[in-house]
């Protein structure tokens, strides 16, 4: 075997292998079980942000906008004075407006604009720029 392996030839006799399963089933598998893994800490965890965030965070990534704006918004109405939570909600409310079957898009601007003012309010001064006015 480790003849076998040390040969320029070995590529030929591995391209004839098929894989047991493709990228994407291996890919699916993994993401099912942190998704099983999520949903039983939301669970355990109803309240607690830093799931709410993740579950948020992978929607996004997933582009369902819509459902991790609900997430966001969720994890907003337990703590409001988060400028993380305030930038997620804001920046998937920013995504969900520049969708095409979305029927309110100027309320859901609004919306956005709001959550990144409030942002910018409660970073204020860190950044140095309280008086920063719309």
């Amino acid at each position: 075997m480790n003849k076998v392996l040390k040969d320029s030839n070995s590529d030929i006799v591995l391209r004839r292998l098929r894989p047991l399963a493709s990228s994407a089933a291996l890919m699916n598998r993994r993401l099912s079980r942190r998704n099983k893994l999520l949903h039983s800490m939301r669970v355990k965890h109803g309240h607690s942000i830093p799931p709410i965030l993740i579950t948020g965070h992978q929607f996004t990534m997933i582009s369902q906008h819509q459902t991790a704006a609900r997430e966001y918004l969720q994890a907003y109405k337990l703590m409001p004075d988060d400028p993380l939570i305030n930038l997620c909600g804001g920046t998937a409310l920013i995504n969900l407006s520049l969708g095409l079957r979305l029927q309110n898009k100027h309320q859901t601007f609004l919306q956005w604009l709001a959550f990144l003012y409030n942002n910018l309010r409660l970073c204020g001064d860190i950044i140095g720029t309280t008086n920063f006015i719309l």
